[in-house]
C-alpha cells in the first residue's frame, strides 16, 4: 500500500495505513502487507515501491503489478509523468510493461531507486 499525509492538505491520515487497515479488516494478515505512508505523489510513490521491493528480496526478474483507479492508471503510462520523475527524481525509478487492465499495469523497479 502507498500514500502519504497528503490528501486533504495537513492531513493526519495516510492513505497506505488506511488502505493497510481496510485490507485487515478483510482478513489479510497484517505480515502480508507491506505499507508506504511516506510518499508524497505518484513519483515518490513508485520509488518508495521499488526501494521496498529491493529491501524486502522481491525477484527482480518478475513483474509486479501496479494497481489504482483508471486514471491515475493511465497518468502513470503518459509519457509526461517519466518526463516528471526525471525532473524530480533525476531518473526514472520504474519500466512498464503490458496493461492488464484500466487499473492494472505491470512494471519492473530500476535499481537507480536504491
Amino acid at each position: 500500500m502507498s500514500g502519504g499525509f497528503v490528501h486533504p492538505n495537513r492531513t493526519v491520515v495516510a492513505e497506505a495505513i488506511e488502505m493497510k487497515k481496510h485490507l485487515m479488516s478483510l482478513g489479510v494478515p497484517e505480515e502480508a502487507i507491506i505499507a508506504d505512508p511516506h510518499a508524497r505523489h505518484t513519483t515518490t510513490n513508485m520509488r518508495n515501491a521499488a526501494r521496498l521491493m529491493f529491501r524486502y528480496g522481491f525477484p527482480m526478474d518478475r513483474m509486479a503489478l501496479v494497481t489504482s483507479d483508471p486514471n491515475q492508471s493511465a497518468y502513470i503510462e503518459n509519457p509526461l509523468f517519466e518526463k516528471r520523475c526525471l525532473d524530480e527524481l533525476g531518473y526514472v525509478p520504474y519500466k512498464l510493461f503490458k496493461r492488464l487492465s484500466p487499473y492494472d499495469q505491470e512494471w519492473l523497479p530500476s535499481v537507480e531507486s536504491l
